[in-house]
Formats: structure tokens, sequence, C-alpha cells
């Protein structure tokens, strides 16, 4: 299991012989096969895939996960850092998501004053850890992803979890409620959840994009399922809203010369239209067009 700044992730067989990870669903205690190449359910002996040894495949539908990759290739590359040219579309979904000064202090504040012993769960978290304490969870065995579970069922038991980061993947689930109402389910009373989603945002499916939310419908996202909203605001500002729109239109609607002259001119505008977001001055009105927001939700 790979250590992060010299902190360690739990891994899964501890997360297994601390009760935590179950199966979807049922929430049957699992146990390791004999063999080490599974997982089983300790009372009806369902199994589960262990990929590498060491990544459960934790999905009622245990073809899923494969399905979803092979529709995902922009996930793929995006994953494996792969650079963008004109023979590909420009990136659009978390790697290059930037978070403001206030977002990495909320989610710092939120998992910094833990114990060593708490088990932070990062829902679709991947391809890198946003803190060193997160067990990344996600639908695909993609990099470094720690468990293959779906947002929308956790296989995580009630009240284990010490912490949740998730961050540029409600956009993407098709029953946003249940995933929020499962992060209530399995976090411990007091315990909170760092949400980041997008407003001002591209369409990016992986494979599919369903909705976004302004900073007020994302507080509603999390009140409806119980959880009273400690903080919120904004994650990725205006600027980088307006800069990655006009990088979207040249790709997609403008071909031959035009394209190569407004990049061209675009490239030199960049950098002094994102020094708005790093200005103070406009911080309590960047809600209004931030490309995405934040909340800390905790759980009464």
């Amino acid at each position: 299991m790979r250590r992060a700044r010299g902190t360690a992730v739990m891994d899964v067989l501890t997360q297994i012989e601390m009760g935590k990870l179950v199966a979807p669903g049922s929430g049957e205690p699992l146990a390791l096969a004999p063999g080490g190449d599974h997982l089983v359910g300790r009372n009806s002996g369902e199994m589960f895939d262990l990929l590498y040894g060491r990544v459960p495949i934790l999905l009622r539908d245990a073809e899923r996960a494969a399905r979803y990759v092979e529709k995902s290739p922009q996930m793929l590359t995006e994953y494996e850092g792969a650079s963008t040219s004109d023979s590909q579309a420009p990136a659009s979904g978390k790697a290059e998501n930037v978070y403001t000064a206030m977002a990495t202090r909320a989610l710092a504040n939120l998992l910094d004053p833990l114990p060593p012993t708490a088990f932070c769960l990062a829902v679709g978290g991947g391809p890198t850890r946003a803190h060193p304490r997160l067990c990344n969870l996600n639908i695909g065995p993609f990099q470094n992803v720690d468990v293959v579970g779906d947002a929308h069922e956790l296989p995580y038991a009630d009240e284990s979890v010490d912490a949740i980061y998730c961050s540029a993947v409600i956009e993407h689930l098709h029953t946003p409620d249940k995933a929020v109402q499962e992060m209530f389910r399995v976090l411990k009373p007091g315990c909170g959840v760092f949400s980041s989603s997008p407003f001002i945002f591209v369409y990016h499916g992986y494979p599919d994009h369903y909705q976004n939310y302004t900073l007020s419908g994302h507080r509603r996202l999390f009140e409806r399922q119980g959880f009273t909203i400690a903080e919120d605001g904004v994650s990725t500002g205006p600027a980088y809203a307006i800069t990655q729109l006009v990088d979207q239109f040249i790709f997609y609607y403008l071909t031959g010369f035009s394209r190569w002259a407004f990049k061209r001119m675009w490239r030199l505008a960049v950098p002094f239209i994102r020094r708005v977001d790093r200005d103070r001055k406009h911080i309590d009105k960047a809600y209004l067009m931030a490309s995405t927001t934040y909340v800390i939700a905790l759980k009464p």
C-alpha cells in the first residue's frame, strides 16, 4: 500500500480486521479467502475479487468496473498524466483543479486534527492523494485506487469512517442524493465531509456528467440528508472558469487559421486573467461565477 509523505494509508486487511470494509448492499463483514486472492462474506461466502492481491472489487455487478474503464478513455488519459495536443481534448477534470487558499485550509482543518488511528476516505479518489491519510475509492481500478466501489453503495460499515473527501465526483453521479445519504451512513457522529463540486464548468463525461451546483444548491444537497454545513466557499475561482470555457471553445468550435491565431492570442491573456482568482478583494463575490464550490458538512 502506498505511503504519502511518511503517513501510512490504512491498508485493506487492516480495514477488514477493524470491521470497516463490508460487502456492498448487505453490509456483511468480509474476510480474506484462503490463498489471498479473494475476499469472502463471513456468513454467505459471497466472493469478491482482490486485484493485485490488495485492491478489492466491491461491486455487486463484478463486471461494472471493467465496463466503466472501457467507457472512460479521457479519464484514463488524464489519470496517466498524458499531455494534451490538437488531437486530444484539453484536460477538463480534477487533474487540473487548483484549490483556493480557503478551500485548502478547510480541508486541512478537517483532516489534520484527527488522531493517527482515524480512517479517512476519498470517494472518487485518485490518481493522487489530496491528503496523505486518504484511502482512495473509485468506481474503476484506475491508477492509485485502493478500493473499487460505488459511491451510491459504499462498501463500509455504518459509522466506520472519520472523514470523507469528495472532489469533482458529484457531477458524475446519477443519483447524488443517494451517494450523500451513503456518506452520512458511514460517517461517525460529529465527523465531516469536504465536498468540492463544479458550478461553471464544462461537460466532462467519465463517461457521464449529470449536473453542476451553485453554492446554495451544493449546501442543500447535503442538508437534505441530515448534514449541518459548517463552512462553504469557492474552491476554484471565476478566472479559472472563464479560461477553461474559452480553452474548450477554441478546441471544439474553431478550426484552421482561426484556431491557430486565437489560441496564441489567448495564451498571452490567460496569465493576466487568472490573477483575478488570487486577488482577495474579489473573494466575497467569487461564488457568483465560481468554477467549483466547496462545503464542509458535519454529521450531527
